[in-house]
């Protein structure tokens, strides 16, 4: 045949003539072999590897050289050859027609690991602060949600306060303010009217108006006594919207992304924290606030149900409280050696640390 590459037929041909004397010849080739070793038979025994598992062994190993040759299949490397097949069926299987990789078989063995677990018990005690809501003057919602804008009410009334003087006063030196324009109308503000300001914000997220106009419109279609009722008109509406604020631009470190609203985050989970003492089992998760504006840190995930917004990472307890958030505000400056998962629960596990809670999350990308 010469030095020529034997064809896929003459392969099956010399597979299908293969007698069991190939294997079976009383001739012992392994004398006078300086590399061969002898091994036990304590080592080695004919239940475990007979002559028939060589024959199948030897035909399945040229079975998958013939076929890389002719790129038909793509043999797993972890996974386990069934052997355990008639030689009938495992000539057919060698055939190069037919995919070699169905006779593999990935085995999964589970085993009982409870012992190599540390038992930590559970030693904090969990439930809402009787301190943090006896502030409270009353049972109602209201005072409930009062309670987590205490602290967080001055610092709005500052911010807003300051950024719109330094607004104007920009304006003026630059010789840029208009007489029409609304900063000309400008009155500072105070907590009460902060207050009234969100809630009309979460009302219009209750009740969705076209534009900001139709909210203060007397059209009888979207006419609406709610600024009325809290003496906010809407021109003193869009000036607190444009100027609201919760940092000082002049002294805050820019190179947070989210500077400004880190104040805002900050009281929050201050308040979150003072308020509940999770129990022992608390999650991890993201979420998405819907955004499609310019934005640096915009994230997009298809499976969610708002594809375009902004991603927190949050700490909750049963029922949904919120303990813990992090706002995911891009890949960091300084990269550390830990992955984005590792660094977003160890962040917001810190205050929970050391107590013997079992926490549920999953992957983060």
């Amino acid at each position: 045949m010469g030095d020529r590459a034997l064809t896929i037929k003459e392969l099956e041909g010399i597979i299908n003539n293969m007698s069991d004397c190939e294997y079976e010849s009383d001739v012992d080739d392994s004398v006078g072999d300086p590399d061969f070793e002898n091994f036990s038979s304590s080592e080695s025994t004919d239940s475990e590897f007979d002559a028939g598992t060589a024959r199948k062994r030897k035909k399945l190993e040229i079975c998958v050289e013939a076929n890389a040759n002719v790129g038909a299949i793509d043999t797993p490397v972890d996974s386990e050859v069934n052997l355990s097949e008639s030689s009938e069926s495992s000539s057919d299987e060698c055939s190069p027609n037919r995919d070699v990789s169905g006779s593999h078989e990935v085995r999964v063995i589970w085993t009982d690991c409870s012992g190599n677990l540390k038992d930590h018990p559970f030693n904090a005690n969990p439930g809402f602060s009787a301190e943090f809501f006896a502030k409270r003057s009353r049972d109602e919602p209201l005072d409930f949600y009062k309670l987590f804008l205490a602290d967080i009410k001055p610092m709005i009334v500052q911010e807003t306060n300051r950024y719109a003087t330094q607004k104007i006063i920009s304006c003026i030196a630059n010789e840029t303010i208009q007489k029409n324009s609304l900063l000309t109308h400008w009155k500072d503000t105070n907590e009460s009217e902060i207050v009234a300001f969100i809630g009309m914000l979460i009302w219009m997220g209750l009740d969705k108006k076209p534009t900001l106009k139709d909210y203060f419109s007397r059209n009888i279609l979207y006419k609406s006594d709610l600024g009325k009722y809290i003496g906010m008109s809407r021109m003193r509406f869009e000036l607190l919207l444009s100027n609201l604020h919760f940092s000082d631009n002049e002294t805050t470190d820019r190179t947070n992304r989210i500077y400004k609203i880190q104040p805002l985050a900050d009281g929050l989970i201050t308040n979150f924290q003072a308020a509940c003492i999770p129990k022992k089992d608390v999650c991890i998760d993201e979420t998405m606030i819907p955004f499609r504006g310019r934005l640096s840190f915009r994230q997009y995930i298809p499976g969610k149900r708002h594809k375009y917004g902004v991603k927190i990472f949050k700490l909750c307890a049963e029922k949904g409280y919120t303990y813990n958030l992090k706002v995911y505000s891009g890949k960091e400056d300084n990269p550390t050696s830990q992955s984005v998962a590792s660094r977003v629960v160890l962040e917001l596990m810190e205050p929970l640390l050391d107590c013997g809670r079992l926490l549920c999350t999953r992957t983060f990308g």
